[in-house]
Order: C-alpha cells, then structure tokens, then sequence
C-alpha cells in the first residue's frame, strides 16, 4: 500500500471531503476539534457505518413501508441524488438491513443487560425494573414483548460498559439495528412507551459520544411522542383519562414524561440551545423513587411553576430533584444569555430580577432538599444533581462574582462542593458516569480560576479544584466521547 493510500485510510470523513491532511487523532481529529460544525462528521472507516448509511438503511424501511400502504402498482422510490446506479444501492441497503434485524444469542442478551443495568437510573431508564424483565422473558412476536428497537437500544448500551463489545457484536452493530427498526416500532402504537424509552438511550449515546445532531433529533423525537400523549398532563384535572391505567404504568408515564424533560434539558445546557419544555404547560406529578402504588390519584396543576413560586415544595426523590436541577440549571443559563447580562451591570428590568432571585432561592432549596438524602443512598445521580445545582448557582452568580461579595460567596461554594465531589470520587475499573458532567466539570473548572487564591473554608477554589475535576475528568474518559474531547480542551486551557 502506498504512502498516499495508507494516509486516506485513516483519514476521517470530514477531512477527506474537505481535502485537507488529517492527524488521525481519536476521537476527534485536530481539524474537526477545530471546527465545530465537524464534531458530528469526524468518523473513520473502521468505526463502522458511517451517519449516511445509517439514514440509507432508514431510508430504506420507510420505502418498503411506502410501498405497502400504496398497495397494488409501482412504488414510489426515493432517488439518491448522487450518481450511483439503482441496482447497487437497493442491493448495499437490503445486505445491511439482514446484518441488522436478528437479536443477539440469549446468553449474549443476558451480558449485555446485566451491564446496561447497574447505569440505567443515570441514562433515563423510567421503566419498572420487574415488569420490563418480565416482558424480556416472553417469546419473540409476543405482543408484550419489549419492540426490538429498545431491545437493541439496551444491547448498545451494554456494549458500550463491556468495553469492547461481547462475542463480537459492537456498538455500532446495536446502534445500526435500534436505527433500523425504530420506523417499524412506531406503527405499534401499544408500544408507545417502549418507543419513547428506546428514543431516549439513543439520544444518552449520541450525548456520551458527542454527537451534537444526531442526540437531539432523537430527544426531539421523544419529547415528540411525549407531549402527543400528553404525559404532561398524566392527573390533569383539565384532561380525562381515556381509559383505566393500572398503577404502574401509570407510575411509568410520570417517569417517562420527566425522564424527556431531563433529557431535553440536558441537551440544552451542553449547547446553550433552547428547551423545547420550558413553556408546556406541566400537569403531572413528580416522580417517586419506587414504582409504588400510589394512594390516590388526585388531580395535579402547574407543577413546576407552583414549585418555583414556592407554593409548593414538590418532590424530594433523586429523581424529582434531578428534574428540578436541570430545571434551574436551564433557566439561569437562559435567562443570562436573553438578556444579554454583561458582568458587573445589575439588571434595570424589574422582571428579570424577580426571575433572577426566584431562581436563585429555588437553588438554595433544592440544595437543601438534596442534602436531606441519607449518606448511603448518595449514588452516582446525587454527584450529577449536585454538580447541576452547583453549576446554576454559578452561572446565575457568574457575572457578579468580582462586584458582589454574595455572587462571590455563592460561586465558591458552587466550585468548592464541585470540585471536592469530584476529587472523592473513586470511581472503579470501568465506572462511568453520565454525560452532562462533561459540560458540568469543565465550566466548574474554568470558573474555580477566576479566584485569585484558596479561600480558608473553600480549599478548591483556586487551580486545585480545577485540578481535582480534570483528574475526575481522566478518570471517566477512557472511552472515546465527550469527556474525552472536553478533557483535553479543558487540559489544555489550563495554565501550567
């Protein structure tokens, strides 16, 4: 093999289009890391199916679905606009699509799930635990059997903990597959929450690898079905029931619903873009920690605006004050970037001050929520609620953190509790942690620098909280995705 040959070989995507060297670098090269509109392109060859075959195998099911509900005639065929000759494509797409549709070996399952399961709680898995294993154990083509695309959905998450696939299965195979079969699912409409459930791993994925179009398009696609069936609105005293739902399904439609704002959130604060929930109206009660049969089912309004006026405390599981973390998170985040708030100048809108010290005292109580929790049960989502509330107090305080002594105060006990959680954790071989904190960690990080010096009862606030995250950072990057990149931004930001 020539120079020239061996060098395009292990050249991404992005570089060989633009036509520029490209350094190989894992998992995104210098180039793209350069460029953002590059991050989701930055795929090489030996990573499997690129982001186009998967669409051509997409592509290809919804032709097949066409042509069934056309019936009797000639299908209509969507052309590749690309020079290519029918007959190849239609044949490259069929020998993909069989690679696809078969589940893996029972025993292969079982690994795959027993690894997926110990991280479920952190990847938005709002299903009833017992129920759902029940529903595995059914035959395939039983009608309560989970749809093959959140089986599939499970098996790439599984992959992903097993560090290297398992008897030769690969990521890139249960992503191709879960892809393939989520237009068949959709048409079983009694799946509706198996659909929304495997939508939501997909979008965790593509936030864990970072892949900035892909991950949303799938969050969208959940809040989509969420809000259609109107699981914000599951004990609306506006909205009758359309039938008896049993006690824990019905448990399942409130998790499902704040498992999609979670989400949705999440995607909003790793790329400052707009929720797509911030204005719905939210008409479902918080979620609980266990699937238990709830006493009543009294009628629930204004959920979340009643919580930040206060009228009401809300939730205090896990679950209840992770959703409230983004929440606040989010909105601090919006509400500096709208009104464009420039540092050290107080805002003259009477409103957005209101908004700022609502926000501000809902932190203050969803921290002293969280910190009720016994010690024992301060798991993995305690780190990252934590981490989330932290970093809304800092962004909220962020601008007057060198003319307030209060901002100041506030962003150092956002850096400290950060940092020092960060510096605590132990995690061992293999551990993984969700992937907001790839956002989280860094913006703790550059905001501990802005200190001049260690405060006597914050000692991370200065370059060693910034040290204790990147170390945390290392530790949890040892699979190519977003905190990989982001460590080695952040790593490289740092001064020596």
């Amino acid at each position: 093999m020539s120079s020239t040959t061996a060098s395009k070989a292990k050249s991404c995507y992005s570089c060989r289009r633009r036509k520029v060297k490209c350094d190989g670098g894992r998992p995104i090269c210098g180039h793209c890391l350069k460029t953002p509109s590059g991050h989701d392109d930055c795929q090489y060859p030996d990573d499997g199916p690129s982001q186009a075959d998967m669409l051509e195998a997409q592509v290809a099911v919804l032709e097949d679905r066409l042509a069934k509900l056309q019936g009797p005639g000639e299908p209509v065929t969507l052309h590749n606009p690309h020079h290519r000759s029918a007959q190849h494509a239609t044949s490259t797409r069929e020998a993909r699509a069989a690679t696809i549709i078969s589940e893996p070996p029972p025993q292969t399952a079982r690994v795959l799930l027993n690894a997926f399961v110990p991280y479920s709680n952190q990847l938005g898995f709002f299903m009833d635990r017992q129920r759902f294993l029940a529903r595995i154990s059914n035959p395939m083509g039983h009608p309560d059997r989970p749809t093959a695309s959140l089986l599939h959905a499970i098996h790439l998450w599984g992959a992903r903990f097993s560090r290297g696939g398992v008897d030769g299965y690969e990521e890139r195979h249960f992503l191709a597959a879960a892809l393939h079969h989520l237009p068949k699912d959709l048409a079983n409409k009694r799946a509706l929450l198996d659909i929304i459930q495997a939508e939501v791993l997909i979008s965790f994925y593509f936030l864990d690898i970072g892949k900035s179009v892909d991950g949303p398009y799938h969050s969208n696609s959940a809040v989509s079905l969420c809000l259609g069936a109107r699981l914000n609105l599951v004990h609306s005293p506006d909205v009758n029931a359309a039938s008896a739902v049993d006690p824990g399904t019905d448990a399942e439609r409130i998790r499902a619903f704040w498992t999609c704002l979670v989400l949705d959130n999440y995607w909003s604060i790793a790329h400052g873009s707009p929720s797509a929930l911030e204005s719905i109206k939210v008409d479902t009660p918080w979620p609980e920690e266990a699937f238990m049969v709830l006493s009543s089912k009294s009628p629930c309004r204004d959920t979340v605006t009643s919580w930040l006026r206060g009228s009401s405390p809300g939730g205090t599981s896990v679950l209840s004050l992770n959703a409230k973390a983004t929440i606040l998170m989010q909105r601090s985040s919006a509400v500096i970037t709208r009104n464009r708030i420039e540092p050290n100048s107080r805002p003259s809108n009477p409103t957005v001050a209101a908004e700022l010290q609502t926000l501000d005292h809902a932190l203050q109580a969803t921290k002293a929520q969280l910190l009720q929790i016994d010690r024992s049960r301060r798991d993995a989502l305690f780190i990252v609620t934590d981490a989330l509330i932290c970093a809304g107090h800092a962004r909220l305080h962020a601008p007057w953190i060198k003319s307030a002594k209060v901002s100041s105060m506030k962003c150092a006990a956002a850096v400290d509790s950060v940092a020092k959680a960060a510096h605590n954790f132990r995690p061992h071989d293999g551990a993984w942690i969700s992937p907001i904190m790839a956002t989280l960690w860094p913006l703790i990080a550059e905001l501990s620098l802005k200190f001049p010096e260690a405060t006597p009862d914050g000692p991370f606030t200065d370059r060693s909280g910034a040290k204790a995250i990147l170390n945390a950072m290392a530790a949890h990057a040892s699979k190519e995705g977003a905190m990989l990149v982001n460590y080695k931004r952040l790593k490289a930001s740092l001064p020596a």
